[in-house]
């Protein structure tokens, strides 16, 4: 619980007494007055009938003085809900700014009597109000005292009773309230997945205050909640689409439909200088959309090209960055790493396609090859992410290390000892369409490609060196 929630509930529950205080005393105010009055007309001589000379009244009749007993009980029953109606409405008061404001116009609701007389009764009659003789009233030394102590009593009452019945139990419930919606490790969020019928958690930083700590979605709509559609021709972080069917659509579409959406590479066909649909405003327009939300992802925003974001290309976020920048993330390179060069991870199919078109021959890459060894160096890292689990603490990490090793030391050949991935199980030369490419395209020869030539994973140059089954 923060230790800075009860001084401020502290102060808000004086406040509120303190209003309380000031609308019993306008009740009290108004009670002390009936009394006064009720007090003079019962100490005028009761008769038959009502004698009244030079502005006084020597004689009251029976009548007249019940009509008036009648009318000061009833001002007294007005007065009694009064004062309670306003008391709870106080008490529910949570907001400190309201609570003069709520005390000031509930004395206005006593006085309500006194504005209508001065505005509907005619001047007349006023005058003649005013010009009674005032009552004479006999007041002993006790009664005096004792009234005092009855009003000071009622006072502490009409304190106390609100405080423990009212006030203190709603404060330990916004307590309670807070404690529920606010209290405990807040740095991580769950979500349920329906299909697998597994409960997920995702820890989250505790600060939120910088730029580079907002999510995607906080950067787009503070982009956009303050923008025109005349400030801004067109969005900066968020994809708009026509309908609600289509925004379902859009939601519900996997990397793997959108890296096979569009015929195009968009980095070589529309981003880049001189590309074939470089001038086309409407697709241009949408390729800087998807670069912006890609950069957002690493927290860097209004990104103007792909080469600056280059050093992001192999993180295992960067499937939005791979799909629009595939030229820069190597999608497009037949000797790149094969590590998340599928569509599941980003690389778009028309970017894939370019890499299968180029002529490198049908011959094992050697062991030298940079992005032979960047791939089993970068064995560990990328299985740990793609699993959620460091698999370097695992006891079957040091045999598989071997294998790295092995595979680093000897090349291609040694696929043929190793043809499986340990944790993924996945064939080496046909690849994991959920992490990585064939990797027949960097050992055609020792995935057996010129003996038996396999379009799904062999490189194209190799179907004219097919001999024969494997």
């Amino acid at each position: 619980m923060d230790q800075f929630d009860l001084p401020v509930l502290q102060i808000g529950t004086l406040l509120c007494i303190l209003c309380i205080l000031l609308w019993s005393l306008c009740v009290y105010k108004e009670f002390r007055r009936i009394s006064l009055a009720l007090a003079g007309a019962v100490q005028i001589p009761r008769g038959r009938y009502t004698q009244f000379r030079e502005g006084q009244f020597f004689v009251i009749s029976w009548g007249r003085l019940s009509l008036l007993l009648f009318t000061y009980f009833t001002r007294i029953v007005v007065a009694s809900v009064l004062l309670v109606a306003g008391i709870f409405w106080l008490a529910r008061t949570v907001s400190t700014t309201e609570l003069m404001l709520n005390a000031v116009a509930l004395n206005a609701i006593l006085d309500v009597d006194e504005f209508l007389f001065s505005g509907l009764t005619p001047m007349k009659f006023q005058h003649a109000i005013q010009s009674l003789a005032p009552m004479t009233l006999t007041y002993s030394k006790r009664r005096s005292q004792w009234e005092s102590s009855v009003q000071c009593f009622m006072l502490f009452v009409t304190m106390w009773l609100p405080y423990a019945g009212l006030l203190r139990p709603l404060s330990v419930t916004m307590l309670e309230v807070k404690e529920e919606l606010c209290g405990g490790n807040q740095t991580f969020v769950v979500s349920h997945s329906a299909e697998s019928q597994i409960t997920f958690g995702l820890v989250t930083a505790s600060g939120r205050g910088n730029f580079e700590q907002l999510t995607v979605s906080e950067m787009a709509v503070r982009e956009h909640k303050f923008r025109s559609p005349g400030e801004t021709p067109e969005a900066v972080y968020i994809s708009f689409t026509s309908d609600e069917d289509l925004f379902g659509f859009d939601i519900a579409r996997s990397m793997t439909e959108t890296a096979a959406l569009y015929p195009i590479c968009l980095e070589t066909d529309v981003l880049a200088m001189g590309g074939s649909l470089s001038n086309d405003s409407g697709i241009g327009g949408g390729a800087r959309l998807l670069l912006r939300q890609a950069a957002a992802v690493f927290g860097i925003a209004d990104a103007d090209n792909c080469t600056e974001l280059r050093e992001y290309c192999d993180d295992s976020h960067g499937r939005l960055l791979r799909y629009a920048c595939g030229s820069t993330c190597r999608c497009t390179d037949p000797l790149a790493s094969p590590w998340y060069r599928v569509p599941h991870q980003g690389c778009g199919l028309p970017c894939l396609a370019l890499a299968a078109s180029e002529q490198r021959g049908c011959t094992d890459v050697s062991p030298q090859e940079a992005a032979w060894a960047k791939f089993w160096d970068d064995y560990p890292g990328v299985i740990s992410m793609h699993f959620g689990t460091d698999i370097q603490s695992s006891a079957a990490f040091p045999a598989v290390n071997q294998t790295i090793q092995a595979m680093k030391t000897f090349g291609c050949s040694f696929l043929r000892q190793a043809p499986l991935d340990f944790f993924t199980t996945a064939s080496w030369c046909t690849g994991n369409s959920d992490l990585f490419s064939p990797v027949a395209q960097l050992c055609p020869e020792s995935c057996g490609c010129k003996s038996s030539f396999d379009a799904s994973f062999c490189p194209s140059a190799c179907a004219g060196n097919s001999t024969g089954m494997r």
